[in-house]
């Protein structure tokens, strides 16, 4: 993995146009340039990534070594502008509000969603928001039989 990959996820956005192959390498956990951008909260990054090549769409849903999407990695970090750009690019794709909804539900090898990250690091104000972008979806517990949902349902009421 080319040292730039973290050059270029640091907000460098010219690194990216120098060398077009970034998006498409990994970190020794499986990171893409979006993981790393989501985890560090470059939510500017993130945009420009995405819509500058709308074909790199398919890393919103490409989980690392661990499972974790970059969204999985924003949460978990309480980064709310990258959750935002990230959901409203999920949004977007073809397939609209239905795609953006797979994807706040996907879960990594714990069994967690975005939301049990949110909850669990105590980051009330990105828990609202994921809340209000699916409110009807019944989290359940993750592998290690937290039920989080019900405790940020009754402490973070949309």
């Amino acid at each position: 993995m080319d040292p730039k990959l973290y050059t270029a996820a640091d907000g460098n956005i010219d690194a990216l146009y120098l060398f077009g192959y970034i998006p498409y390498q990994l970190t020794p956990k499986g990171n893409t340039v979006l993981h790393i951008s989501a985890q560090f909260g470059q939510a500017e990054l993130i945009d420009k990534i995405l819509i500058q090549w709308p074909s790199l769409s398919s890393l919103l849903q490409q989980p690392n070594k661990k499972g974790d999407t970059p969204l999985h990695l924003a949460a978990r970090e309480g980064h709310l502008t990258a959750v935002k750009n990230l959901i409203t690019v999920a949004k977007q794709l073809q397939g609209g509000a239905a795609v953006c909804k797979v994807k706040l539900r996907m879960s990594n090898e714990e069994g967690d969603t975005a939301l049990h990250e949110e909850v669990r690091y105590h980051h009330s104000e990105v828990v609202k928001l994921l809340i209000e972008e699916d409110p009807d979806f019944s989290y359940g517990a993750n592998s290690e039989g937290s039920l989080l949902f019900t405790v940020s349902k009754d402490t973070y009421s949309a």
